[in-house]
């Protein structure tokens, strides 16, 4: 299962999703109390959601291009060196913990928005 592209960033996505129901309900129990944090940590709600909406739109844009080149990379080395060094790309846990890191941010960005 390791082998495969997806299984890593699912796992990333599925840390994503606990990460923002744990930091939520965290912030739920806070009940909006912020007196304790210092000045340049407060915020807003709507600061916050104008925040959280350019990460995800700027992180769905640099995954998209991570997801291309890698792609890209896949056909190159199909084309010029034959499709048994596919499973080199595949097999690095560099490229599938980036597509992950990205992934896992924009889930939980979106949850938390």
């Amino acid at each position: 299962m390791r082998e495969r592209l997806w299984f890593i960033p699912s796992l990333f996505s599925l840390v994503g999703v606990a990460a923002a129901v744990v930091l939520l309900s965290i912030d739920h129990q806070l009940d909006g109390n912020s007196d304790w944090l210092p000045a340049p940590l407060r915020t807003t709600g709507s600061a916050a959601r104008t925040v959280l909406g350019a990460l995800i739109g700027g992180l769905v844009t640099v995954a998209g291009l991570v997801f291309s080149l890698t792609m890209l990379l896949v056909s190159q080395m199909a084309s010029q060196y034959g499709p048994r060094l596919i499973r080199n790309v595949f097999d690095r846990n560099l490229t599938q913990s980036t597509l992950g890191l990205f992934l896992g941010t924009i889930v939980y960005s979106m949850i938390v928005l």
